[in-house]
């Protein structure tokens, strides 16, 4: 076996045991108010805005293995100080209904930071520090939950948000940091033309899939649902978490994911999905019982939006998987 495919195999290993504290990281954010949930699962919605300015930017970075543009760099800081500005002109300007908006708004300074960092990541997964990454990954949901545990004992439930945000920026600066200090050369810039394009439209479509799933699925959910105790949105945020898991994998570019893409076509990634997505679910419910001792209530709008979500995330995983693997093996 190839050394890189060991070198996956230990990836695995290790994000299963990230993806098992984040697991009760998540049970953990469900069983606050409505309101401080809705926070926590539509967190995930501002790399919608990560995303949109990134244009598509980390995606080429992914397949084409290069390093950042001075270019992408000069937007970063520019949108860090747009950013920035307008939250908090929107923050103390506007008013809205729900206090979760606010919260969301008030977070909204983090995109710039997140949309530099998540083009760092992709150039750290492919070079000698990439087990760091995988180990940084499987840490930072269990340091989140021992945080949100110790504050929640001297800080008002309203404002554990705020313990959230600023430890997810801090935990990442720490790792950043230190991939820094081991290894400068991640963080060269770069003249290189084909680095300078401000959008590749189909790598933005490539990224903007799985979050465009998610917050239609999450509208459609809140809608249809109108109540907070069903397991729906742990169900949606399972399964969101669960292509992360595997794009982690597909990163990598590893030739027995190619060969497994390749033999296996949409009938192993749809297996693959199914089966992880059903076992995040189980301990999720299993972590929630455990910790709250709550067994949470699976209506029909449930199901029906989890098996939806399976099959997107199936059709989407395989087409992107192709995509990065475009002229390797050929």
């Amino acid at each position: 076996m190839k050394l890189l495919d060991k070198k996956v195999i230990l990836f695995f290993l290790i994000r299963c045991i990230g993806v098992f504290m984040g697991l009760i990281t998540i049970a953990y954010q469900y069983q606050f108010t409505y309101e401080l949930k809705q926070f926590f699962h539509q967190y995930i919605f501002l790399s919608l805005f990560v995303y949109l300015i990134d244009g598509g930017y980390s995606e080429k970075i992914t397949q084409n293995n290069s390093l950042v543009s001075r270019l992408f760099f000069r937007k970063t800081i520019i949108v860090f100080v747009a950013c920035i500005a307008l939250s908090l002109v929107s923050y103390y300007c506007l008013s809205f209904n729900h206090i979760y908006l606010k919260w969301l708004l008030a977070s909204t300074f983090i995109i710039p930071f997140q949309m530099y960092a998540d083009v760092l990541y992709r150039i750290i997964l492919k070079s000698t520090q990439s087990l760091s990454f995988v180990v940084y990954q499987a840490l930072s949901p269990t340091i989140i939950l021992l945080l949100l545990i110790t504050s929640k004992s001297f800080i008002q439930q309203n404002n554990l948000w705020i313990v959230f945000v600023a430890f997810n920026i801090l935990i990442q600066l720490v790792y950043l940091l230190y991939i820094y200090l081991t290894n400068k050369n991640i963080f060269q810039l770069t003249n290189k033309k084909n680095s300078n394009k401000l959008i590749d439209t189909k790598a933005l479509m490539y990224k903007l899939f799985p979050l465009i799933v998610y917050e239609a699925i999450t509208v459609i959910y809140n809608q249809s649902a109108n109540n907070g105790n069903g397991f729906g949105l742990e169900l949606i945020r399972s399964c969101y978490f669960i292509v992360g898991f595997l794009l982690l994998m597909i990163y990598t570019k590893s030739n027995t994911i190619f060969a497994f893409i390749n033999k296996s076509k949409m009938l192993g990634i749809v297996g693959v999905i199914t089966l992880v997505s059903l076992g995040v679910s189980l301990a999720i419910a299993a972590s929630k019982y455990i910790l709250f001792k709550t067994i949470p209530v699976i209506f029909s709008i449930d199901v029906m939006i989890y098996f939806l979500m399976i099959a997107l995330y199936s059709v989407y995983l395989f087409k992107y998987c192709n995509w990065v693997f475009i002229g390797k093996n050929k």
